[in-house]
């Protein structure tokens, strides 16, 4: 009876690789696998516009877990703009594709 190394499963007599199965990543533009989703495979992400990556260098790996590394696509914050002589109105948040609005000052 032979034992699988971590990652790898099987019945005794043969050994397979964990399979991740294709990653999802929530506000991801894309996700490829072109080489598997099976252990120790790496896929790419490509995070939608706003969204800027929170993991490594834009790709996920097949832990012998069956799970895929943690990544993010993470909404991108902006700066509050400094605007001089004005004021703030209201502000929708600091967020991508939210508003800010700005009045000018009298003279």
């Amino acid at each position: 009876v032979c034992r699988c190394a971590p990652g790898y499963h099987g019945n005794g007599t043969y050994c397979t690789a964990v399979d991740c199965n294709t990653p999802t990543v929530k506000n991801a533009a894309s996700v490829s696998a072109t080489d598997g989703t099976t252990y120790d495979k790496t896929a790419t992400v490509v995070c939608s516009p706003g969204y800027t990556q929170n993991g490594t260098q834009g790709n996920v790996r097949c832990l012998e877990s069956g799970l895929w590394s943690d990544f993010t696509c993470a909404v991108v914050t902006c700066n509050v703009p400094l605007v001089t002589n004005a004021y703030y109105l209201s502000s929708g948040g600091t967020t991508f594709n939210t508003t800010l609005a700005v009045l000018c000052s009298n003279g």
